[in-house]
């Protein structure tokens, strides 16, 4: 039986994040209801093509899903129950800002079937969530988590970023240990990027912000490897820390190049061999009711170069790396033909180095990840 992952959007949320180039939306409360009917009408349709597949992981992201009321989140659940053919054991993740969710909204996941929860904790310091332009507090964090466990959601996710403006390396290690200290099974640790068309990147423009140097970025990134370490995580992904077990099945599957369908605002796919995407205009999604054949604004068939080059930069993101048997197996082809000189280059200069069965990135090759996967596009 094949496998695919499903991934759903809801574009709304409280307030929009200074640093957030997503598509999604603030103060549009009017929207869900159209838009939830739209969303389960696409699950509905789409079912057809996952005839044959086991879903093996669901996603709701955003935006900020439990802003939704809890019918519209009850019918996007109940649609994909109907027509798809879960996994007994499918990994469910609910995305959730700290300062929305409640305590029947946690026990509601539950009982729907989410059994992982992914919050958008991303500091700990009061002066940095409102730089941020977050609207919850160190209190909501440790609520959520609270209300998260007495609704005995487990597998929890926290989001932290480093490199904030005026972020000091004493910032971020408390981050890490304060979010350490609520128990959470996995921890995503992201460096600030500055989006064209953000607030964030129009302050940069205009001097207001500062950039934390690469530096210090460095050290940051370096210091969470170490006291994550220490504490139990593992580092399965250049990002991504889970404890054992806890890795998120979901992301492995995007970074293994696996099927997986994507509903909603902007959702983009990868399926059969085919990546496409749905429109942004939120009007046009709803007037067109979701329907695949009206929504879709990008699609390509991917040649075998380039899924080859993505099988590549994608899984050396992985801390296991790549296997070249997996390679071989995949595309047909002999892996010392297509990449054996770009490897040794990149091991003779210690940016990857020969595991038991394939590659993988050096902690030198981290820091410059960028030239080393640009190195192996076709």
């Amino acid at each position: 039986m094949n496998e695919l992952s499903l991934y759903v959007h809801i574009p709304f949320c409280a307030r929009k994040c200074r640093y957030c180039d997503f598509v999604s939306f603030a103060d549009k409360n009017e929207c869900f209801e159209p838009y939830t009917k739209a969303l389960v009408s696409e699950i509905g349709r789409k079912s057809l093509w996952a005839k044959g597949y086991t879903i093996k992981s669901i996603f709701i992201g955003g935006g900020t899903p439990v802003i939704l009321k809890r019918k519209q989140l009850a019918d996007i659940f109940f649609a994909i129950s109907k027509d798809y053919d879960m996994a007994e054991d499918c990994e469910i993740t609910v995305e959730a800002n700290p300062g929305i969710l409640d305590r029947q909204m946690a026990r509601q996941l539950k009982s729907m079937g989410v059994n992982r929860l992914s919050l958008g904790v991303q500091a700990w310091q009061k002066d940095l969530l409102e730089l941020l332009g977050r609207i919850h507090t160190v209190y909501d964090v440790k609520s959520a988590v609270e209300m998260a466990h007495d609704a005995d959601i487990e597998n929890i996710n926290a989001d932290l970023i480093f490199a904030i403006p005026g972020q000091k390396m004493k910032d971020w290690e408390e981050s890490i240990l304060k979010t350490i200290d609520l128990g959470v099974k996995h921890i995503s640790a992201y460096s600030l990027i500055f989006e064209e068309g953000t607030p964030f990147m129009e302050a940069l423009k205009n001097g207001e912000l500062k950039p934390v140097s690469d530096k210090d970025d460095r050290r940051m990134y370096y210091l969470a490897d170490e006291i994550l370490s220490d504490a139990g995580f593992i580092k399965y992904e250049i990002s991504n820390y889970g404890k054992p077990g806890f890795c998120s099945r979901h992301n492995i599957n995007y970074w293994k190049c696996g099927d997986y369908l994507g509903f909603g605002l902007a959702a983009h796919s990868y399926f059969e061999g085919r990546r496409f995407s749905n429109t942004k205009n939120l009007a046009d999604y709803v007037k067109k009711d979701g329907n695949p054949n009206l929504i879709e604004d990008y699609s390509e068939v991917l040649s075998k170069k380039v899924k080859m080059s993505e099988f590549m930069f994608m899984g050396l993101r992985m801390m296991e790396g790549i296997k070249i048997q997996e390679f071989q197996e995949r595309f047909g082809e002999d892996f010392d033909e297509i990449y054996g000189n770009t490897a040794k280059d990149f091991v003779e200069k210690k940016l990857l180095e020969r595991t038991k069965d394939g590659f993988r990135l050096t902690r030198r090759g981290i820091d410059v990840s960028n030239v080393v996967f640009e190195g192996f596009l076709l």
